[in-house]
């Protein structure tokens, strides 16, 4: 009966790095599952800031009223359009702004540096919020 015991060279050799490979998958699937956590984590946040900027914008925006004693409340325009750009510029954001009679519309453009996927590549997404503020008359 021949049995192996592990100081034999053939036991020892069969199962030589076994870990180590082991713990180098394993970290590197940590490092990414965690890098990707990260780094949507950052770009949702920055959605958010985003979204809530261009509401705030058209909100200051659609103060602008005109023709309001006359009954035939309307967003002046003009004025509307200026006052959100402004807004949203004093921020140091991308902006770009409508308007209509009814309301007026933001959409704020940023872009998010991303900190681990720029290991594999990619280094930065751009996205934008919008949002359309209506004044309510009544």
């Amino acid at each position: 009966m021949s049995s192996r015991t592990a100081t034999e060279p053939g036991h020892a050799r069969s199962s030589r790095g076994s870990v180590t490979a082991f713990v180098v998958c394993l970290t590197s699937i940590v490092t990414a599952t965690a890098g990707l956590v990260v780094d949507s984590g950052r770009y949702v946040a920055a959605h958010t800031r985003a979204a809530n900027l261009a509401l705030s914008a058209a909100r200051f925006g659609a103060q602008n009223m005109t023709d309001i004693r006359a009954g035939n409340p309307r967003v002046e325009c003009n004025s509307a359009v200026r006052d959100a750009r402004a807004f949203a510029l004093a921020r140091g954001q991308q902006v770009w702004v409508g308007c209509d009679d009814n309301g007026v519309t933001v959409r704020v453009v940023d872009e998010v540096q991303m900190q681990f996927l720029s290991i594999v590549g990619v280094e930065s997404r751009t996205f934008s919020g919008e949002r359309r503020a209506e004044p309510m008359w009544g």
